[in-house]
């Protein structure tokens, strides 16, 4: 039987390194006569779509990060709410948490 994962790592612009794994699977044919060859055909709409999934969270992250630093002093600005949102980029609604 053979596992994989894909693990995707995003490096910030202050050398931070966050890594999340992305999707995860096995060779479950174990069984089977024959044993199919690769990926099935909803395997990768399912991996585009948890990959844009944190790309997006990570660029509204970095976004709302800068936008709550005081351009005179450079301090972080207070937050008074914390919402979640809904975008429709092109492989499905992404939700993500800005102030």
């Amino acid at each position: 039987m053979m596992r994989w994962r894909v693990v995707i790592e995003l490096a910030r612009g202050d050398g931070t390194v966050h890594a999340s794994e992305v999707a995860a699977g096995s060779d479950d044919s174990a069984g089977a006569v024959v044993k199919p060859l690769g990926l099935t055909l909803a395997d990768p709409k399912g991996l585009l779509a948890a990959l844009q999934r944190h790309f997006v969270q990570a660029k509204v992250a970095d976004y709302c990060r800068e936008r709550r630093c005081c351009p005179r002093c450079q301090k972080q600005r207070p937050m008074n709410d914390v919402r979640t949102r809904r975008l429709n980029p092109l492989l499905g609604t992404v939700e993500v948490r800005v102030p």
